[in-house]
């Protein structure tokens, strides 16, 4: 919602007299530099506890996987589908933290910069090449929490299945 917000702001900055738009595109470097640091903090706070919940749930899932192909138990799907679908919700929210903070860039591009002055300009460069790296969630020193994540995991479970067998 933050980024959604920082979009919004960055489409008003070129409107109307320059002094004005000065103050709101410094506003939006602050507040977007704000985001930064909240997603830097978050990352410090749930990484490691992230990739033990990932590395366990592909085992979890292997072994349910497992359970349902000998005995077919209902409680046993239930169970896989639950732990399915709570990993393609974690995913799903860091792949959209990582498109919306991309398409920061594209909001900051779309405005009408080519109104500002010089100095906007360059700040509003700045601003466009470090939205071009995307925020993430991070996952253990290794990966990111998105899709491609997701389908690892599901790949990782699906070798633990065939060793199991």
């Amino acid at each position: 919602m933050r980024i959604d917000q920082l979009k919004s702001m960055i489409s008003r900055c070129f409107r109307g007299d320059v002094a004005t738009g000065r103050t709101r595109l410094n506003e939006c470097i602050q507040y977007h530099i704000d985001i930064i640091s909240y997603a830097d903090r978050f990352n410090s706070c749930f990484t490691n506890g992230m990739f033990i919940h990932l590395a366990t749930t592909g085992i979890i899932c292997g072994c349910l996987e497992n359970q349902i192909a000998k005995e077919q138990h209902l409680g046993a799907i239930l169970h896989i589908l639950g732990w399915i679908t709570s990993l393609f919700v974690s995913c799903l929210g860091g792949q959209i933290l990582m498109d919306s903070s991309s398409s920061i860039a594209d909001a900051a591009y779309n405005s009408n910069w080519y109104n500002a002055n010089v100095q906007m300009r360059r700040d509003l460069i700045v601003m466009i090449v470090r939205s071009q790296k995307p925020l993430f969630v991070a996952t253990g020193a290794f990966n990111v929490l998105c899709f491609s994540l997701f389908v690892t995991i599901m790949k990782m479970s699906y070798s633990i299945l065939t060793l199991l067998k």
